[in-house]
């Protein structure tokens, strides 16, 4: 999966490859890695169910997740894939889209995608 992911951003060229297109990881794909790690540490921090905490929901009104829990789940959050979220960025993290497109271009701001990729596939 690593070198699915080194193929993906142009890390890794290998002259005859046999990698496939299908072999590439999409942004999709990508953006639901992180959308997993989100899920599981809402449902470590708030008990909050896993499979309940999808796109487009809401973290205070469809989740019920107050401000304490989220300064926990930020915490975590910046833990696990080696960003920085500060307080007035989280204030903005309304729904779950929000918080996956917020650490994945983090992640492509500080250049370490592929460094969290690799540690979700671990």
């Amino acid at each position: 999966m690593v070198r699915r992911a080194l193929v993906f951003y142009g890390e890794f060229e290998e002259k005859g490859s046999n990698v496939q297109d299908s072999d590439r990881q999409s942004p999709q794909t990508t953006k639901d890695a992180i959308l997993k790690g989100i899920q599981e540490i809402i449902q470590e921090v708030t008990d909050v169910p896993s499979e309940k905490v999808q796109y487009g929901m809401r973290f205070v009104c469809d989740l019920g997740i107050d401000s304490l829990s989220m300064i926990e789940v930020a915490v975590q959050a910046e833990d696990k894939y080696g960003i920085i979220i500060p307080d007035e960025d989280l204030a903005g993290l309304d729904l779950v889209d929000d918080a996956v497109n917020y650490i994945c271009e983090g992640l492509e701001r500080t250049g370490e995608l592929q460094n969290a990729l690799a540690r979700m596939q671990s």
